[in-house]
């Protein structure tokens, strides 16, 4: 009799456990929800009353960086530049590349012959975004090419690398 009350008190105590945390996700998820539409809003009210984003010295780096609904930058395409052998950077021009390629990787990155890559350069080669672990333990690698990633990507930023 000892040991049901025993395994009973458990079973309670393991229902009530699972409880608090399904209270404590739930809670959770609203507040990054909310945090979010908040965030959402505030720029959304920046753009409305003429306040496009902050200069870059306030920042530190260029603003579409901060916000990449900016008005000054969502009517401009972003493109991939190949910054040396290894390095590939996502931006709205070669200048603007070159200069947060060195911001990102500090001033002594090895740039090497930028050049904006080609539609069939975009085509051909390959972005491998990682690994998926099926349910049965096995990998499957994720890859697509250059040009469909792009499509994903929203502001400019660090693109892609052979290195690991």
């Amino acid at each position: 009799m000892k040991a049901v009350l025993i395994i009973a008190g458990i079973f309670v105590a393991l229902i009530f456990a699972i409880f608090l945390l399904q209270l404590a996700l739930n809670l959770f998820n609203e507040y990054v929800k909310k945090r979010y539409e908040k965030a959402k809003m505030r720029d959304l009210e920046q753009n409305k009353n003429g306040r496009d984003c902050k200069s870059c010295e306030e920042i530190d780096t260029c603003p579409a960086y901060g916000m990449a609904t900016c008005s000054r930058y969502r009517n401009r395409p972003l493109k991939v530049y190949r910054m040396n052998d290894c390095d590939w950077w996502c931006d709205y021009s070669l200048e603007e590349a070159e200069e947060h390629f060195k911001e990102y990787f500090g001033k002594d990155a090895l740039l090497d012959d930028v050049l904006e890559l080609t539609n069939t350069e975009l085509e051909t080669l390959t972005y491998c975004a990682g690994k998926l672990w099926l349910f049965d333990g096995c990998a499957e690698k994720i890859e697509y090419s250059f040009k469909q990633e792009l499509r994903y990507r929203k502001k400019p930023g660090f693109f892609a690398t052979t290195e690991n």
